[in-house]
């Protein structure tokens, strides 16, 4: 897997918070009482819902750490990073208006990420595991490896891999699917799993979507309009070569099962949906993907791997794409559900984030 060099930066020993997703499923009450034994209580924060995560996510920027660890799964980093980001805005602007003489502005802190939600695709990426080895070597103070990454921007929100699709259609079954862990107890654990996962895409998703194709509503054409400055396809052996488009011109015009961008390879389960999301800064991989039923379910592993090629998935490295569909398709954001989108615009944002890298410990 192609990675960003780490950076090494310093802080003072306690200057982490502790974020935790009381719904993640692996947020258990021995969990949290692990991490109650190293976190000190005024910097451990535990949320049960959206409201009191914002809270929260005030209080860390309002008190300037330098870091924060997020207790959850994609979602929950994802819907944290956007907090952070609109309270550093929201108390910039006020000391701005205030006119106020503190010389620091408040900053977005370093994010650390405890492996505890149910994919955790960018934990597979930074290395963290369901321990809490990193969190007490982060509070002991003194020089911690980081990897900076870029996010994706649309709709105001920002994020690290979305799309449009079967993916966004397997992703909502797959959280339909997780409801049953509420009625049926004993289900819950299994269904958080990969099997309980690919019993979801093959129970529902995948016999849907081949009866749609069989009565010829499935699928949808696409098209992506360059809206950046720099842009590489994929070639064979995965090779970016520079590609002579504009802003403003057509990349691709035609159909799509499922077309998605990403700043980090993995979806949840390590499946690396987006083998060639690391190979440049200040890029993201554009997937395309032809391919129907048959050929991804017989190609199920090496898929799953990052290794398959087949000319019915196209790649680009794009800085900034607006993708029309023909008709509403299921859309997804970080992983999570966001109902059906027939247009929708990628860009990468202005800043990246600074995420913890425990790989190579």
């Amino acid at each position: 897997m192609r990675r960003f060099p780490s950076d090494v930066a310093t802080h003072d020993p306690g200057r982490f918070a502790v974020l935790l997703n009381i719904n993640a499923r692996g947020v258990s009450e021995r969990v949290r009482q692990t991490i109650r034994r190293i976190v000190p209580e005024e910097h451990l924060f535990i949320s049960a819902n959206a409201e009191e995560a914002d809270r929260h996510a005030a209080t860390i920027i309002e008190r300037r750490y330098d870091g924060v660890f997020s207790g959850g799964g994609d979602g929950s980093l994802v819907m944290l990073i956007n907090m952070l980001w609109k309270h550093v805005l929201r108390l910039n602007s006020r000391m701005s208006e205030a006119g106020s003489q503190r010389p620091e502005p408040f900053r977005f802190p370093m994010l650390g990420i405890l492996k505890l939600g149910t994919g955790n695709g960018w934990a597979g990426v930074v290395g963290s595991k369901k321990g809490v080895r990193q969190l007490k070597h982060a509070l002991a103070g003194g020089a911690l490896k980081f990897i900076p990454f870029d996010l994706i921007e649309t709709e105001g929100r920002r994020f690290h891999f979305s799309g449009m699709g079967w993916d966004a259609a397997i992703l909502n079954d797959y959280l339909e699917f997780k409801k049953l862990g509420s009625r049926f107890p004993r289900l819950k654990k299994f269904i958080t799993t990969l099997p309980g996962y690919l019993t979801s895409t093959f129970l529902k998703t995948i016999p849907v979507e081949a009866w749609k194709q069989l009565r010829g509503t499935g699928g949808m054409k696409i098209k992506v309009v360059n809206r950046g400055k720099r842009l590489f396809r994929i070639e064979g052996g995965g090779r970016p070569v520079p590609a002579r488009f504009g802003r403003g011109d057509i990349i691709y015009h035609g159909p799509a099962n499922v077309i998605g961008c990403a700043t980090t390879p993995n979806y949840g389960f390590n499946m690396k949906a987006f083998p060639y999301a690391m190979t440049m800064p200040g890029l993201m991989n554009l997937r395309i993907v032809q391919a129907g039923i048959p050929e991804l379910v017989l190609n199920m592993g090496p898929i799953w791997e990052g290794t398959f090629r087949s000319p019915r998935f196209i790649d680009f490295l794009v800085s900034d794409v607006e993708i029309v569909a023909s008709k509403p398709a299921p859309f997804h954001i970080g992983g999570d559900a966001e109902g059906l989108r027939e247009q929708v615009r990628f860009g990468i944002a202005s800043e990246p984030v600074k995420v913890l890298d425990f790989s190579l410990d």
